[in-house]
């Protein structure tokens, strides 16, 4: 019979690999997938967030637990890549020490994921890993860029930090003593829609009355959307309906006033909370957690699905990618089919459709 200790040590080393799907293997060659060219370096890339970084951030260790065993050493050629790579994902900084050393290996492989990862972990466009230079002394140049980011992020969030690169971006102010990311306004705003969370709501916020263009505001929108989980932007819909395009003007003055209310800092987890509460009340009954978010999601529209698909990982649902650039990609919905699939299978949960009549009980004949 094993002793106690060996079975701990048995349990640890089961929990601590990590699987390396076929696509971090091949990296980076794209030879494998169909395309030509970007084509296929995009394919490789998207099998990367879709196979390897789905299945760690759903079944895998957390950040704060990878970057604490790629600080402790041991990890294999593969495994360091695949935390360089879908790690990333976690958009956490807790991960940037481990890009830092990446962009410093002597191993190239390890320098192109490590430049791949650093974007992804910004929301950043992807550069392609097949056109980067197998320069050491760039590496270098990166990875002292990322140090500094380590330090910031002690202090700052990601997204407050792209909101301040923001404004500097746009001409509004200077960069002062604080570390600013050299991206245009627009870059900025996307990669805030990437990685912002609830919790960011509040940077978010308090950045839109800073925006400085037509343009940037309705970038934004759909962030604020997205985080609040609400619609601001309604498109008349019909085949012989044409948009007059003061619906866009009519959702930016929607944002300004709800903006404009808000005298305190925004609690993101409480509006959500809200959000999914109120969206109960009209089915006469009591609902929370999962029951709750899928309600909602029969009401709600595309941008507000990758906030409702986060939620839903607490129920059992797969850590999955959502197009936040696009939220009307289809894509997105049959994920967000097979998210809602995996949670009914995994979660008790007595959702009736709206057609389906209310059970009434049998009725019993009178006692004699």
């Amino acid at each position: 019979m094993l002793s106690t200790a060996a079975l701990l040590l048995a349990a640890t080393v089961s929990v601590g690999r990590l699987p390396i799907p076929d696509c971090v293997k091949r990296f980076p060659d794209p030879s494998y997938w169909p395309g030509i060219g970007a084509q296929q370096v995009g394919n490789m890339l998207a099998a990367i967030r879709d196979d390897a970084a789905t299945e760690l951030r759903t079944s895998g260790p957390g950040p704060q637990q990878l970057a604490a065993r790629w600080k402790a050493g041991g990890l294999t050629p593969q495994e360091r890549v695949l935390v360089l790579l879908a790690g990333a994902t976690y958009h956490d900084p807790a991960l940037l020490p481990a890009i830092a050393d990446g962009l410093r290996s002597a191993e190239f492989r390890e320098r192109q994921a490590a430049t791949v990862g650093l974007a992804w972990l910004w929301g950043l466009g992807l550069p392609d890993p097949t056109a980067l230079a197998d320069d050491r002394r760039e590496g270098e140049n990166q990875a002292r860029v990322v140090d500094l980011l380590v330090h910031e992020t002690r202090r700052r969030t990601l997204v407050s930090i792209l909101a301040g690169s923001y404004l500097v971006a746009s001409g509004q102010q200077g960069a002062g003593s604080r570390l600013v990311l050299r991206l245009s306004a627009g870059e900025c705003l996307g990669a805030i829609r990437q990685i912002a969370t609830p919790e960011d709501l509040n940077e978010v916020v308090a950045l839109w009355p800073l925006l400085s263009s037509t343009a940037d505001r309705t970038l934004a929108l759909t962030t604020i959307e997205m985080l609040t989980l609400q619609q601001f932007l309604v498109m008349p819909k019909g085949p012989r309906v044409v948009s007059t395009g003061l619906e866009m003007t009519s959702a930016l003055q929607q944002v300004d006033s709800w903006v404009g209310s808000q005298c305190t800092s925004v609690d993101g987890v409480r509006l959500l909370r809200a959000a999914l509460a109120g969206a109960t009340t009209s089915t006469g009954r009591h609902m929370a957690g999962a029951e709750a978010c899928l309600e909602f999601f029969k009401r709600s529209q595309p941008p507000a699905w990758p906030t409702l698909a986060a939620y839903l990982e607490a129920f059992g649902a797969p850590s999955v990618d959502l197009d936040r650039r696009r939220p009307d990609n289809p894509r997105n919905k049959e994920t967000m089919r097979k998210v809602i699939n995996r949670v009914e299978e995994r979660f008790p949960i007595s959702v009736r459709s709206e057609s389906e009549p209310p059970h009434r009980p049998r009725e019993r004949r009178p006692v004699r």
